[in-house]
């Protein structure tokens, strides 16, 4: 739907060259399409040039400018004429820019064609200067100007001192219309003191007169006699305009014409509203019969039923003035009102704030807008340039809902308005509260929402390519959603394993929020980016642990890194990078990652325990683990790989001679029911002729617990050991819940599962056919006190759990067990694999490791970050 109109057709001329631009123009602004050839130009133009509204050019400006030279005659009258290029990368206004809005078509040409990057080329002083002349003013709004003889000196002032005086008509304001003037029209009282007069009356003297706008405020209501031909109608509306006790009204002022439906068919009234391009409204009778008022006496109370037809239609519309005039059939009444605007809102995303991340969208918004609204900051980040000639209101924080009414508020008036907002406006932006409480007077057609860039794309740019894989983004603020729902969030992101961006630290409660945004990244490092794609841009690393309140504020967000980013030097600039896994990315990380002297797979506190005794040592360390959850195992100093490995994984990266270079051995720490990861690593170990070493929990199972094979076995047995509606205590992990819950639920006992505080441990609980109130999430195996107070306040009557040794919490599982007098159902380890060298203390694999690095001849590297020699 195009939002230029005019009262002519709409032509696009072009050449073969032009045709892909010009059919999307052509679809867009519904107009009649022309090819043309070479030569036919000039024809194509004389030849609809009476009847058009506007012309599209496709082409050339000379030819355009050469084609139409010889028929332009007076910018009241002539079309409007825009030039595109064949590219469809510019569009300027040629001729009828203001008058005939050649302006506002070039923009809406140019807006069209945004996706060829095309640009409005503003060709006029006052729009360039970004100041909304008198005569596009009234064009835009369907208004008249006469009397234009001093116009353009008006417009010389206009530019020379950004401000021009206006004489509105005191008739307008005692009926209560107050037109949308732009910036700069101040009003004056006196007429003498107007540089431009507004008024639909005739208030002007020839000599010496001002430049007058005529807006269309003034509605003619109509009955007439059956057969009374359109002149007659004519000669009896202009005495009554010019009769009128507050006229003379102008011919110009008229709006539309009403009248009720016994006289809707009238030809000679309808032909008359055509002659003046005015729209009829039929004025039901319910309406007029419900109206409290006192009309002159008419003969349609008689023949209609109606208290009168020309008074009740024009009294519908607004305030009567005067008498009726009633000639030769014809009656007419007068009234004045408000006309109908159309304002439009564009909610706009000004992006981090430097002018060069404004979208060609968003910046041509601002040039078409007549006011400007948005938060203090946002509108003051904006160039002067681009503010000249608006209306501008700037709001502080909290005063959110009071822009976008202010904004309505505009746009019910009348006016082209632009909210903006900083980044995107539908990232923590003003968006959604503007299309949530459009009032009903402001439809879908009338709002848009104009994308931008945000301040983590400004950033992410700056810092080389950190969420290739996609990213996260959570506001810190809880001042429009509870913090337990931005808590969920946070957590929610980090189980994702993605890079994540913590927007709004807000001052309120901040300790404590970041205290829980440090338990969550605990394990994550993270940049601190302040004004972002803004001057004085800066970025700071560091681990999550470490961030204070004082390292933040209003204008930083926290950008958490991905598990898997890596840093780059690059050209002697650091870089943050996070691949996508193709070839030539896992050819460059080659190149670059070398695993440390001892590669350690973790995720347990085995693996933090060995890490950090080999670190201690000297050595440099590599650790994997497979989810987030793991990456809490990590001490600092160790380089950390994430993700699940087969064996074919493992086995690319230990034959790959650079990855490997300066590789003593592998040690796998994984929990000891992580069989099949000590299978896979194993394997890939014995046929790449790595040294492997089981680093192991060497506890012993207690000797009063109820030992099973496997985990079908131990629930057989807890089953056995309770009765129907006992409530059996599963501390078994999430892996397996699904297979075992049918077992239970048939046995008609009842269960409490623990699991880890975790997105993924709480979905899988559920996805087994737990309910809430069966699922208690905690961080570690808890002690026997914890465990106690458990199954005594569920009155549980077994504990089921896996052997994971001591640190596993089996010994303060079987504590709390024999406290309450329930019996303990473990599920045994897996065999471990023959031919492994174990260790089974930190002493134990720190001689493994000490004997790998003599025999190889190798002296332990300094770990990175330590300056001892």
């Amino acid at each position: 739907m195009r939002r230029f109109h005019t009262d002519g057709e709409v032509f696009v001329l072009h050449y073969a060259a032009g045709e892909s631009a010009a059919s999307e123009l052509g679809a867009a602004l519904e107009a009649v399409r022309v090819p043309i050839s070479e030569g036919g130009t000039k024809e194509a133009f004389a030849s609809r040039w009476r009847d058009a509204g506007a012309f599209v050019f496709v082409g050339a400006l000379a030819i355009a400018v050469r084609s139409i030279s010889g028929l332009i005659t007076d910018k009241a009258l002539d079309p409007a004429v825009v030039v595109v290029s064949e590219d469809g990368g510019i569009a300027l206004p040629v001729i009828a820019g203001h008058i005939g809005l050649a302006t506002d078509l070039a923009r809406e040409c140019a807006e069209i064609l945004s996706a060829r990057g095309a640009l409005y080329v503003p060709t006029t002083l006052s729009d360039r200067a970004g100041f909304t002349a008198p005569d596009l003013w009234a064009s835009r709004r369907g208004y008249r100007i006469l009397l234009r003889g001093s116009l353009t000196a008006v417009i010389s002032k206009f530019r020379e001192k950004g401000e021009i005086t206006a004489w509105p008509d005191p008739i307008m304001a005692e009926h209560g219309v107050k037109l949308p003037l732009p910036f700069g029209y101040v009003l004056v009282e006196e007429q003498s003191d107007a540089d431009i007069v507004i008024s639909p009356r005739a208030v002007q003297k020839l000599v010496g007169a001002k430049p007058q706008i005529v807006p269309k405020v003034v509605t003619l209501g109509i009955g007439s006699r059956a057969g009374v031909d359109a002149g007659t109608v004519e000669t009896v509306v202009k005495r009554a305009l010019s009769k009128n006790f507050h006229g003379p009204f102008l011919m110009e002022s008229v709006a539309e014409l009403r009248t009720v439906a016994a006289k809707q068919d009238e030809r000679g009234m309808r032909e008359f509203a055509g002659n003046h391009s005015l729209r009829v409204t039929v004025v039901p009778d319910d309406d007029i019969l419900s109206m409290d008022a006192k009309f002159s006496p008419s003969a349609a109370s008689r023949h209609i039923g109606l208290p009168g037809a020309a008074e009740p239609a024009a009294a519908s519309a607004g305030s009567l003035l005067g008498e009726r005039v009633a000639e030769m059939g014809v009656t007419v009444a007068i009234s004045l009102s408000k006309p109908p605007e159309s304002g439009e809102l564009m909610v706009a995303g000004m992006g981090p704030g430097d002018a060069r991340f404004v979208t060609i969208e968003a910046r041509a918004a601002i040039d078409a807008a007549e006011v400007i609204i948005g938060y203090w900051l946002y509108v003051e980040l904006l160039p002067d340039s681009w503010k000249r000639g608006k209306i501008v209101e700037s709001f502080g924080m909290g005063e959110e809902e009071d822009r976008v009414a202010r904004a309505f508020s505009y746009v019910e008036s009348g006016y082209r308005v632009v909210l903006v907002s900083g980044g995107d406006a539908t990232v923590f932006g003003m968006a959604s509260l503007c299309l949530s409480t459009a009032p009903a007077s402001v439809g879908p057609g009338r709002i848009k929402v104009i994308p931008g860039i945000t301040a983590l794309q400004a950033a992410g740019a700056a810092m080389g390519a950190p969420y290739s894989n996609g990213f996260a983004v959570v506001s810190m603020s809880d001042y429009l959603q509870p913090w337990r729902d931005v808590l969920r969030a946070l957590e929610g992101a980090c189980e994702s394993g993605l890079a994540v961006a913590i927007y709004n630290p807000v001052s309120k409660g901040l300790p404590e929020k970041l205290e829980e945004v440090r338990r969550i990244f605990a394990s994550r490092r993270a940049v601190i980016v302040r004004d972002a794609g803004r001057q004085g841009e800066t970025l700071a690393e560091m681990p999550v642990a470490d961030i204070t309140p004082e390292k933040l504020d209003m204008r930083s967000f926290i950008f958490v890194l991905s598990p898997n980013a890596v840093e780059r030097d690059f050209g002697g600039k650091k870089i943050w990078l996070e691949t996508r896994g193709y070839e030539s990315e896992k050819a460059a990380l080659k190149k670059n990652k070398i695993l440390g002297q001892f590669l350690v797979l973790g995720g347990a506190s085995e693996g933090r325990e060995a890490s950090a005794a080999l670190l201690e040592r000297g050595f440099t360390v590599t650790v994997s683990v497979t989810r987030e959850t793991g990456a809490a195992t990590v001490p600092r100093g160790a380089d950390m790989i994430m993700g699940a490995r087969g064996r074919k994984d493992w086995a690319e990266m230990l034959n790959d001679p650079v990855t490997r270079d300066g590789l003593l051995g592998v040690v796998d720490a994984t929990h000891p029911f992580a069989w099949d990861a000590s299978r896979e690593i194993f394997s890939a170990c014995e046929a790449a002729g790595v040294p492997l070493c089981r680093y192991l929990r060497k506890d012993e199972p207690p000797d009063d617990a109820v030992i099973a094979v496997d985990l079908d076995e131990a629930v057989g047995r807890a089953i056995g050991l309770t009765s129907g509606g006992d409530v059996i205590f599963l501390a078994i992990g999430t892996n397996r819940l699904k297979a075992v819950m049918p077992l239970i639920r048939k046995s008609g006992r009842n269960v409490l599962v623990r699991v880890l505080p975790t997105a993924e441990s709480i979905r899988l609980a559920e996805r087994a056919g737990l309910q809430p109130v069966e699922i208690i999430a905690s961080w570690g195996a808890g002690n026997a006190d914890f465990n106690e107070a458990l199954c005594r306040d569920r009155n549980a009557r077994v504990i089921v759990s896996r052997d994971s040794g001591t640190r596993g919490g089996v010994a303060d599982k079987a504590e709390a067990a024999r406290r309450i007098g329930i019996p303990l159902v473990l599920v045994s380890r897996p065999d471990e694999i023959a031919g492994i060298a174990r260790a089974r203390d930190a002493e134990g694999l720190l001689r493994w490791c000490e004997e790998l690095n003599q025999n190889l001849g190798a002296p332990p590297r300094t770990p990175q970050g330590d300056s001892s020699p």
